[in-house]
């Protein structure tokens, strides 16, 4: 009996974490892009993007799995950073060593009418990309 619950409770969390993640899939507007073609249109292309937050800046995902990522400081300047980025499902992850500190964070990108993406963590729009 007690392997039983041991083996429930593993069950439990398992789907807590699907759950959640298939929550936040829910919570955005529009349909996120699939992997095919984020490796198609976004990998390699330099792209401008803000954050709801008021950021903004440049960034590119290269095929070899790094990133690079300016964020403006001033009128004219871009503060470098880089780090790594993979496709995790349908999102995309990123991981600097600066720029934020902490967890890898995953993100699903929405196409809009204009060909601009909007980009989403954890069900919620955090901002917007164009490329350029």
């Amino acid at each position: 009996m007690l392997r039983f619950n041991s083996l429930c409770r593993v069950a439990l969390a398992i789907s807590m974490l699907f759950a959640s993640d298939e929550a936040a899939r829910a919570q955005v507007e529009g349909r996120p892009v699939a992997a095919a073609e984020i490796r198609e249109k976004i990998v390699g292309a330099t792209f401008d993007w803000s954050s709801d937050g008021g950021g903004g800046g440049t960034l590119i995902l290269k095929p070899d799995g790094r990133i690079e990522f300016r964020t403006r400081t001033g009128a004219r300047q871009l503060k470098l950073d880089r780090g790594t980025w993979k496709i995790a499902g349908d999102r995309v992850c990123t991981a600097y060593p600066r720029h934020g500190k902490g967890p890898e964070r995953c993100f699903y990108l929405v196409r809009n009418g204009d060909g601009s993406y909007a980009y989403y963590e954890d069900g919620r729009l955090d901002g917007r990309m164009t490329r350029r």
